[in-house]
This record gives structure tokens, C-alpha cells and sequence, in this order.
């Protein structure tokens, strides 16, 4: 087994956690394909497709949104989870549980209330 040490590398926690938030900074990928306008003809199977595919870009768009959020969300609770770590001695360890899983959960919040107002939005679902 090994000892009752738990070790972090802040700076290389904080370099990934700075890595992870601007993943999806650039969203226009995800916006020109919410964009596409299709034509598939003027009858109601047609216009039923070019509905549906202008939906799932919408979609898509929308679900980028919120990864973009989350990713956001972990960078800032990687950082906060350092700064307690380096702060926390062995008498502040409930000081150090309640930062980890504060955060967690207020990720967790976030990405679900951007999902539920994005199907909100959705007619499909």
C-alpha cells in the first residue's frame, strides 16, 4: 500500500487546467454549421430533412455552447483545487473536500441547466 501523502504538481496541474479552458474558445466551426441552409426540393419529405439537419445544426451549436462552459468551469475549479491544496495543511483536509467537491458540483449545474435550456429550445425533445 503506499503512504497517506497525496501529491499534486501545481504548476503542472495549472498548466493542463489552462490548456483545458479554451478548448472551444473558437466556435465558429460549430456556428457556420448551424449556418448550412439545405435545399433538398419542394416536396414534404424535403422539407421535413432540411428542418431536421438546420435542427441538428442548431443542436450541435448549442452543445458546443455548454462544452465550452464546462471546459471553462473545470479550468477555474483545477485552479481553485490548487490554491487549496498548496493553502491546506493536515488540520485543513475539510477545507480541502469541500473546495473539490464544491466545484465539481457547480460544474455538474452548470453544463445541466445549459442543457436543459438548450432542449428547451428544441421542438424535437
Amino acid at each position: 500500500m503506499g503512504n497517506n501523502r497525496t501529491y499534486i504538481d501545481p504548476e503542472g496541474t495549472r498548466s493542463s487546467a489552462d490548456r483545458i479552458g479554451p478548448l472551444l474558445d473558437d466556435l465558429s466551426p460549430f456556428h457556420q454549421v448551424s449556418g448550412i441552409k439545405t435545399n433538398s426540393g419542394n416536396f414534404p419529405a424535403a422539407k421535413w430533412l432540411d428542418s431536421l439537419l438546420g435542427q441538428r445544426g442548431d443542436a450541435l451549436f448549442q452543445h458546443a455552447q455548454s462544452v465550452e462552459l464546462v471546459c471553462h468551469d473545470i479550468k477555474a475549479g483545477l485552479h481553485s483545487v490548487v490554491d487549496t491544496f498548496e493553502q491546506t495543511d493536515g488540520s485543513n483536509a475539510g477545507d480541502l473536500d469541500r473546495s473539490l467537491y464544491h466545484d465539481v458540483n457547480v460544474t455538474r449545474v452548470h453544463a445541466w441547466n445549459h442543457t436543459r435550456e438548450s432542449a428547451d429550445t428544441n421542438p424535437d425533445n
